[in-house]
């Protein structure tokens, strides 16, 4: 918040409220007693299991889904909470997550439906907290914890858990790969996961100039992401330095930044910009965003 005062006429007060940085679909349930938010991008199914659908491997309770079987664990025992009861095969609602390569189907105590939410930054205690990617604040002000898909289904699998086709054909192969840079970790692991359920592999920078680094050590990803307030080098001027240099300027790059004015668009694709796209974003947007760009390299057009 910023004052200036002019005797004689008056005093204006600026205030500068942040950009939302990434508006993410999710599916809130209710685990013993605790709500949580998971991202819809993973979510392959909802169901509730009827007879015959869950069997057992051993004492391993299994859920018979689309032609396999994948394990079927409570969410309150994957985040090591207090359980209000125990395993009902047949009676509370299972969601099917399938996330880099793995299935896992966990059950929760309740479903509350599909919400779009702002991804929120966990605090330097909670950033490294397993199988959580950030928090959001819902409507009556309670915080909501987002879960890591990538992170429950690694926690969850067990041997059981073999890796397993998606159902719905990906129309983008595995194997890509993107540099995200950013300086702000939030947005850098919400991108990150995203990309990684659909079977990205993933580096990240926190600017401009560690960027260059991870490029100069000889790692070629097929996309870059960046943002374009950071420090020490901004977007721009990353977007300069890449297609000044001799090697990677065939290299896609995508500006995502919360700047919607056209003057910052036009200064973008000047430079060399791929693609631009305004914070706040959709992910299936974003996606096909990137998916458009590294075409052309796979193609070798």
């Amino acid at each position: 918040m910023t004052v200036a005062s002019k005797p004689g006429e008056g005093t204006k007060f600026t205030i500068r409220l942040p950009m939302t940085l990434a508006v993410v679909r999710t599916l809130v349930v209710k685990a013993s007693g605790q709500t949580f938010a998971i991202p819809l991008e993973a979510v392959e199914q909802i169901l509730r299991p009827g007879d015959g659908d869950v069997d057992r491997v051993g004492r391993d309770p299994v859920l018979r889904f689309a032609g396999s079987v994948c394990p079927l664990v409570p969410l309150a025992r994957v985040l090591q909470l207090r359980q209000t009861e125990e395993l009902d095969e047949g009676r509370l609602p299972v969601v099917v997550l399938n996330s880099a390569g793995r299935r896992v189907a966990l059950q929760v105590d309740k479903l509350l439906g599909g919400r779009e939410v702002v991804i929120k930054a966990l605090g330097r205690q909670l950033r490294h907290v397993p199988a959580v990617s950030g928090a959001t604040l819902l409507g009556d002000g309670s915080v909501v914890l987002i879960l890591n898909p990538t992170e429950l289904t690694r926690v969850s699998t067990t041997p059981l858990a073999a890796p397993v086709r998606p159902s719905k054909p990906s129309r983008v192969r595995e194997g890509h790969s993107a540099l995200i840079v950013d300086d702000s970790p939030s947005v850098r692991r919400v991108i990150t996961v995203l990309l990684g359920a659909a079977g990205w592999r993933v580096t990240s920078a926190k600017d401009g100039l560690e960027s260059l680094e991870i490029l100069q050590r000889g790692e070629h990803p097929d996309v870059v992401l960046t943002d374009v307030e950071m420090p020490r080098m901004d977007g721009f001027e990353l977007l300069s330095s890449i297609r000044a240099q001799a090697t990677p300027t065939h290299l896609p790059v995508a500006v995502l930044t919360s700047r919607a004015a056209d003057k910052h668009r036009r200064k973008a694709l000047d430079l060399g910009a791929s693609a631009y796209v305004v914070k706040p974003y959709q992910d299936e947007n974003l996606l096909e965003v990137l998916r458009h760009l590294v075409r052309p390299v796979r193609s070798g057009a």
